[in-house]
């Protein structure tokens, strides 16, 4: 019974050091009131006239949450999904419009969990590719790392956008 009470409490502290952190002291980069939650399981920047999917690819909006896993792709599937889900025209986001929801109050994810809750700490794809290093494109890492150049063949998660391109 004792190592059980052990195992458990080493489970929590894990689970709990896993949370996301936030430091108010730094001013939000990422601010709810300028969204507009829709009904649909997206939200609308409304300064920049884009619409996000508030779930990564994989996941579902139940009307609070994300529920399910991820799936990750590689950079041309995830192009390819991109072009062909649901009833908008749904693209990677540009490496400027991904970058624009890293929230640097945040960690582990650094981004606005109000905004898009249950965001895996892990890499997102851009829809741009590194100009002069051929196979390679950029990503954003919501754990720690910032913008990253990967491999195509590499698989990372997707969080689909349209509107301006």
């Amino acid at each position: 019974m004792t190592r059980f009470i052990l195992l458990l409490s080493l489970w929590m502290c894990n689970n709990f050091a896993l949370a996301q952190q936030c430091d108010v002291s730094i001013p939000a980069t990422t601010r709810s009131a300028d969204y507009f939650v829709n009904d649909d399981g997206s939200i609308t920047d409304l300064e920049k006239g884009i619409t996000w999917m508030r779930c990564a690819l994989g996941q579902e909006w139940d009307g609070t949450h994300c529920t399910g896993e991820a799936i990750s792709y590689d950079w041309h599937q995830a192009h390819k999904v991109g072009t062909t889900s649901r009833q908008h025209k749904w693209r990677l986001p540009s490496l400027p419009e991904l970058a624009s929801i890293v929230e640097q109050q945040c960690q582990m994810p650094r981004i606005n969990a109000q905004l898009f809750p249950d965001t895996p700490n892990a890499v997102f794809w851009t829809a741009n590719h590194k100009l002069g290093s051929q196979g390679k494109s950029y990503a954003m890492d919501f754990a720690s790392e910032g913008l990253i150049i990967a491999d195509q063949s590499a698989r990372h998660l997707v969080r689909l956008v349209y509107g301006r391109d």
